[in-house]
């Protein structure tokens, strides 16, 4: 399995609060965001790390360049207009393997992500596993309806039923790209699009509940994660 990161994004809030750090290089409890999740994919065996940046913070590139990881990292620097363009930039190295898809952001326990992982492997049914969690912390949060035995529903800008909301990863089949493509070519430009248009398509999705995960958009989140990590 591979790990691919989307850190192509400016980190505009963060920098609207004074903090000049790329978001990828922002410590918590002393680890890089980017660090922190290379270290996941080592911890847990995956096979290879991908990763976009942007072309912005040439920070980020020396960084990820000049530290030794003990694990094959392959790199892309370029500036895309969303998420899913990101996503689509790294599509050529999924070469037939699953992978867990990952922004730079969310800051979870490590022992929720090893529960993520064998959850992934107890069910070989679905195209796709998001990462849930109850802790909405987003201004503009996905909120993710599941059914009783977590196959999810929809997607939603507003809760209504919906009791999750996403947490920013998501493990899928290689087969995946294929809709990928398709989503791309129709002009699609919004992950949580591409999302439903993977259930409009007959997709089974599953859902896993994750519990605490804070995504690293202001001062306070960078202050709340370090908490949690430590609790």
């Amino acid at each position: 399995m591979k790990l691919l990161i989307i850190a192509a994004g400016e980190g505009s809030r963060l920098r609207q609060e004074g903090v000049l750090t790329p978001k990828p290089l922002i410590e918590i409890d002393g680890i890089p965001l980017i660090e922190r999740l290379i270290q996941q994919a080592i911890e847990h065996s995956f096979s290879e790390v991908c990763i976009i940046i942007n072309d912005l913070y040439h920070e980020v590139k020396t960084f990820i360049t000049t530290k030794s990881f003990q694990i094959p990292i392959q790199l892309i620097v370029r500036s895309t207009t969303s998420s899913l363009h990101s996503f689509y930039e790294l599509r050529h190295f999924i070469n037939n393997e699953s992978f867990v898809l990952t922004t730079v952001d969310p800051v979870y326990k490590t022992e929720a992500f090893s529960g993520y992982l064998n959850y992934v492997d107890e069910n070989d049914n679905p195209l796709g596993i998001m990462a849930l969690t109850q802790y909405v912390d987003d201004e503009k949060p996905l909120w993710v309806l599941t059914d009783a035995k977590m196959s999810i529903m929809a997607y939603q800008s507003e809760q209504g039923d919906a009791v999750y909301v996403s947490a920013g990863f998501y493990f899928f089949k290689p087969e995946v790209i294929k809709f990928l493509e398709i989503a791309v070519s129709l002009n699609m430009s919004k992950m949580r699009s591409f999302q439903q248009f993977l259930l409009d398509k007959g997709n089974l999705l599953l859902g896993f509940d994750m519990g605490k995960v804070i995504d690293i958009d202001h001062v306070n989140d960078i202050i709340a994660a370090g908490e949690m990590l430590k609790e």
